[in-house]
C-alpha cells in the first residue's frame, strides 16, 4: 500500500524556502508573543507591547494562507496519482 507522501513539499512552491520559514516562524513567535505575554517580546515579559502594523500582519497572514493552499494542492495531485495508480494495479490483476 502506498502511503501519501510529499517530498520536501516547501521545494515544490514557487518561492525561496528560507524566505517562507522565516515568514511562518516569525509569524508564529508573533502570535505566542500575542497569546502569552499580551504581545510583549518573550526575552522582555513585563515591557511594553510590541507595535504591530496592519500590512505587515497582513502580509503574514497571505503568506501562511498561500502555503496551506498550495499544499492542499500538492496533496491532492498525489491523492489523485495515487488512486490512479490503485486503479491500474486493479486492471493488471
Amino acid at each position: 500500500m502506498a502511503v501519501l507522501t510529499a517530498r520536501r513539499p516547501l521545494y515544490e512552491l514557487q518561492r525561496d524556502r528560507k524566505d517562507l520559514m522565516n515568514i511562518i516562524e516569525e509569524t508564529a513567535r508573533r502570535r505566542n508573543d500575542i497569546v502569552h505575554r499580551a504581545d510583549r517580546l518573550q526575552s522582555d515579559p513585563a515591557g511594553k507591547p510590541q507595535d504591530i502594523g496592519y500590512a505587515s500582519a497582513k502580509q503574514s497572514v497571505d503568506t501562511i494562507m498561500h502555503v496551506c493552499l498550495a499544499l492542499d494542492e500538492l496533496v491532492v495531485a498525489r491523492n489523485g496519482d495515487l488512486k490512479a495508480e490503485a486503479r491500474s494495479q486493479l486492471v493488471a490483476t
